[in-house]
C-alpha cells in the first residue's frame, strides 16, 4: 500500500513538473531565413535576440506587432501566447494588429511569440518549432521614434513628407544629369540632395543629437532612438524625382507661339528633348520678306511649385546656345529674350541647341539637367509634279489624270 502511494505521489510529481517545462519557452534559435525581422511599435527587432521594447507608463495598454514578410506564405506562422490558462494564440500578420497587455503579457513582463512550422501533410498540421520572449519596459520617459514635420536647410529638394508608421522619408528631388553616364545606378548622384530634420519627444539621431542634416537620396537610411533609450527605428528615403521643364516654346516673327513637350530620345526615363515644328511663315518678318538666321524669343514652362520647402526659388535658371557654340545666353519663361537662330532658314531648315538648367539653388551649387532643342521648319507635304521635261521636250502633266505626255 505505502509502495502503490508513492508510485502515485511520484507519478503527481512527474506531470506537474512536465507542465512546468512546457511553459517555459524553447531556447530561441535563429528564425527562418528571410522572416527574423518583426515590426514592435514601428521598431524594427530581430527574432533569436534579445528582444526589448519600451512602453510610456502613460499609455502602458498594449503593443503593435506585425511581420516583415508573410510567413504563412513560407511556410511558417509566428503566433503570440495569451497570458491565462488557456494558452491560446494569436496569428501575427504583415497587417498591424495590437496585442493587449491584460490578455498577452505575461506576470514577468513579456510576450511570448511562438513559431510554427507547416507539415508537408494532406490535413494541415502546424508544429511548434521555436518560442521567442519580447520583454516590455514601463518607463517614465518618450518611448517614440518619429520625426517632426519640420524641413530646414533644404537643397535639391522639392518637398518632404514624413510617414512614420511606415518610417519613411517621402522626397521629390529635383533631377540632376551630370552623372548619368557615369553612375547608372544613382545618376541623381551629383545633386547631393539633403535637409535637416527633427526628432519629436527628444528622441535622438545617432550622433545624439534631436536634429541633422541628412542625405535624401533614393535608399538612404538613418536611425532614430527613444528618449528612453531601447526603441530604434530606421527610416528609409524614398525619392521620386521632378523634371526642370515641362515644355519649351518659340515665338515666331508672326507672333505665334510653336509648342513642344518633353520626350525621351534615349529610353533611359529621363525627358532629354524638345522638337519644336513651325511654318515658314514664321520666320517671314511683317514686310513678308524671310529673315534667315532669325532672332526669336524662345520660353519655357517649369515643373513644380516654387517654394514648397526650399528657402530658394524654385524656378530654374535657363541658358541656351547653339551646338558646338560657345555663345550662351540666358533666357526666360515668358520668351522676352531673343536668341539668334543662325542656319535657320529655308535651305537648313533646323537648327539643334543645347539647354542647360540649374536650380534649387539656381547656380552652379543646384541640380543641373541638360535637354536639346531642335528648331524645324515644316516640309513640304505636296507630291504634285507640275513640270517634266522629257531630253529637250517639256511635257504637259495632267494632274487630273495623273498623266505626262511629251
Amino acid at each position: 500500500m505505502n509502495k502503490s502511494k508513492f508510485l502515485k505521489k511520484s507519478l503527481a510529481m512527474l506531470l506537474a513538473l512536465m507542465l512546468v517545462v512546457a511553459m517555459i519557452p524553447l531556447s530561441a534559435s535563429a528564425a527562418p531565413e528571410g522572416l527574423s525581422l518583426i515590426y514592435v511599435d514601428g521598431n524594427v527587432l530581430t527574432l533569436g535576440s534579445s528582444m526589448e521594447v519600451d512602453v510610456n507608463e502613460n499609455d502602458f495598454t498594449d503593443v503593435e506587432i506585425r511581420t516583415n514578410e508573410d510567413w504563412e506564405a513560407r511556410g511558417y506562422e509566428l503566433r503570440v501566447q495569451t497570458n491565462d490558462s488557456q494558452w491560446t494564440e494569436t496569428v501575427v500578420t504583415t497587417a498591424k494588429k495590437e496585442f493587449s497587455f491584460a490578455k498577452y503579457l505575461q506576470s514577468n513582463g513579456t510576450i511570448i511569440l511562438n513559431e510554427y512550422a507547416k507539415e508537408n501533410t494532406q490535413v494541415e498540421k502546424w508544429t511548434k518549432t521555436n518560442s521567442y520572449v519580447l520583454t516590455v519596459n514601463k518607463v517614465k520617459a518618450a518611448t517614440t521614434t518619429n520625426l517632426q514635420q519640420k524641413f530646414t536647410n533644404v537643397a535639391g529638394v522639392y518637398s518632404v513628407n514624413v510617414d512614420n508608421d511606415e518610417k519613411i522619408v517621402n522626397v521629390v528631388l529635383a533631377r540632376d544629369t551630370r552623372n548619368n553616364e557615369t553612375d547608372k545606378e544613382n545618376p541623381n548622384s551629383a545633386l547631393n540632395a539633403r535637409a535637416t530634420l527633427y526628432t519629436e519627444d527628444h528622441a535622438k539621431f545617432d550622433d545624439g543629437k534631436e536634429s541633422k542634416t541628412v542625405e535624401l537620396n533614393d535608399g538612404d537610411q538613418f536611425t532614430v532612438t527613444s528618449e528612453s533609450g531601447k526603441n530604434k527605428a530606421t527610416f528609409k528615403v524614398k525619392a521620386t524625382y521632378l523634371d526642370a521643364l515641362a515644355t519649351m516654346t518659340v515665338i515666331g516673327l508672326d507672333n505665334k507661339e510653336y509648342t513642344a513637350e518633353a520626350v525621351d530620345t534615349d529610353y533611359d526615363d529621363i525627358p532629354d528633348s524638345f522638337t519644336v515644328t513651325m511654318p515658314d511663315s514664321a520666320i517671314y518678318d511683317e514686310h513678308n520678306e524671310l529673315k534667315a538666321d532669325p532672332k526669336l524669343g524662345i520660353a519655357y514652362e517649369a515643373q513644380g511649385d516654387t517654394g514648397v520647402v526650399s528657402t530658394t526659388n524654385t524656378q530654374p535658371n535657363v541658358v541656351v546656345n547653339l551646338k558646338n557654340s560657345a555663345d550662351k545666353v540666358g533666357i526666360k519663361a515668358d520668351g522676352s529674350v531673343p536668341v539668334e537662330l543662325t542656319g535657320l532658314h529655308q535651305g537648313t531648315q533646323q537648327v539643334v541647341l543645347d539647354v542647360t538648367t540649374t536650380r534649387l539653388p539656381a547656380d552652379n551649387t543646384g541640380a543641373t539637367q541638360t535637354y536639346t532643342l531642335t528648331v524645324q521648319l515644316e516640309r513640304d507635304n505636296n507630291t504634285d509634279i507640275t513640270y517634266a521635261r522629257v531630253n529637250s521636250t517639256i511635257a504637259d502633266v495632267d494632274r487630273d489624270k495623273n498623266t505626262i505626255t511629251a
